[in-house]
């Protein structure tokens, strides 16, 4: 699919009523220290939540043969900018940032796309491998970011599987993105909105 980076959990509960994802609650995630943050050039709440949240290590969808929906690149604890040559995938000028993770089948297969930490204003972006044209943007910041994909992960099967209350979940978590973060759902050439026409 275009529109997720390549083309979630298999949790119990759909997305229906929840209004707030608490980014502490990720799994098994990545963080950085102080001085991994220093000198990097974002909002400081963007590397506090780096230093104390961190990323997931792995967001995966069991029985689903599509790649990761997020695969950290933080596991050397640091953040490589697009700027640094030999990068997972080398941006400069408006789309240069910090690697977070990638969309990938395997940690040893190349990436389809990575998620970034735009420079200076924290905004998460999706990078394409193969096409600059195809960067989208994600969400506003990095908390929007992980309280998003956190929802989409943990309602991953009710989402995409056919039943009878599908179209129920997919306008709840609609609904959840639009009260976690508005624009991401601003243009439809962004990241959530692809996954959303997906759905439908």
């Amino acid at each position: 699919m275009s529109s997720n980076g390549s083309n979630g959990s298999n949790g119990s509960n759909g997305i229906s009523g929840i209004h707030a994802i608490v980014p502490e609650l990720l799994p098994d995630e990545h963080v950085l220290t102080a001085a991994a943050t220093a000198d990097i050039d974002l909002p400081e709440t963007a590397l506090e939540a780096l230093r104390t949240v961190g990323v997931p290590r792995l967001l995966r969808v069991i029985g689903w043969a599509g790649p990761a929906l997020f695969q950290s690149d933080l596991a050397e604890g640091v953040l490589v900018s697009t700027a640094t040559p030999g990068a997972l995938i080398e941006r400069t000028g408006a789309h240069e940032g910090y690697i977070l993770g990638s969309v990938r089948l395997g940690p040893k297969t190349p990436p389809y796309s990575v998620f970034v930490l735009l420079r200076t204003s924290g905004e998460v972006w999706l990078l394409d491998a193969g096409d600059p044209e195809m960067d989208r943007f994600v969400n506003g910041s990095l908390d929007a970011f992980l309280a998003s994909m956190l929802a989409f992960h943990g309602a991953f099967d009710h989402l995409m599987v056919s039943s009878d209350d599908r179209e129920k979940h997919v306008a709840s978590f609609r609904e959840v993105l639009g009260t976690i973060d508005p624009r991401a759902l601003a243009d439809d050439h962004n990241y959530w909105p692809g996954w959303i026409e997906e759905m439908e």
